[in-house]
């Protein structure tokens, strides 16, 4: 079983990975980006067939969410992904068969789909560890494009840190210079209106596919040098820095 676990975790050939652009910022001379590296639903079905078995795998899939916020569809999917055990394994039910599952959200049931089925297998391994590379800032074309993608690519799979990215505020700022939305605009929870304010600053950052929260939670990754799981997580004074750091990108 070990040697199974090893196999689905380890790191994917660089043709297999792929860059996108999770957030912007602009001067007066150049525009630069926030590259993140990424594997598409494909390449996790191939990684699981060549290590498995095309029929040691099965995946399930329900939806949970479809609704429009705000003029923008967003659809949450739940991935049910199962593993059989090897010959001489059984869990303490009898059953030859591990489950994880997780939820992928998106703007089309296809996005959704795919990331869920993604998500689900960081859970066993695969691709957990392009979540731990550090983020890099590099140069974009005039339409938004990274320059140098070989290169750009190279340095983020090396985990080599960038000395480009924007300075962040030094201390929390208040809401009354950030813009955040005060606690009474979010009825008995003061964090509801920040939440909300971040949600709509990280939808001008979210590629194809991806929802603001999924975007807002990567910046305020970035924005704190640790996974955020959750917007609820954070303070206040966190919730406050984070608008800020979003606004300097947009800057």
């Amino acid at each position: 079983m070990a040697n199974i676990w090893e196999e689905l975790a380890k790191p994917f050939d660089p043709s297999e990975v792929e860059l996108k652009v999770q957030a912007t910022m602009s001067s007066p001379d150049r525009k630069r980006g926030m590259v993140v590296a990424y594997v598409d639903a494909r390449t996790v079905m191939d990684r699981l067939d060549a290590v498995l078995g095309p029929g040691n795998w099965r995946d399930s899939y329900y939806v949970s969410t479809d609704k429009e916020v705000d003029g923008k569809r967003i659809v949450e999917v739940v991935c049910i992904l199962g593993i059989r055990l090897p010959d001489g394994f059984d869990l303490e039910d009898g059953s030859e068969w591990i489950e994880k599952q997780d939820v992928g959200e998106g703007d089309t049931l296809k996005a959704a789909t795919s990331d869920a089925l993604k998500r689900a297998a960081v859970k066993f391994g695969v691709g957990r560890y392009l979540y731990k590379l550090p983020k890099v800032w590099a140069d974009l074309d005039e339409r938004g494009q990274i320059k140098d993608y070989e290169a750009v690519k190279a340095r983020l799979l090396s985990g080599e840190a960038t000395s480009h990215e924007p300075e962040r505020p030094a201390r929390p700022v208040s809401s009354r210079n950030t813009g955040a939305a005060s606690g009474a605009s979010g009825g008995n929870d003061p964090k509801r209106g920040p939440i909300g304010f971040i949600l709509r600053l990280a939808r001008k950052h979210a590629a194809e596919g991806e929802s603001e929260r999924q975007v807002a939670l990567e910046l305020a990754s970035a924005c704190f040098g640790r996974e955020v799981k959750r917007l609820d997580d954070l303070s206040m004074d966190e919730l406050n820095e984070l608008i800020a750091y979003i606004k300097e990108l947009d800057a």
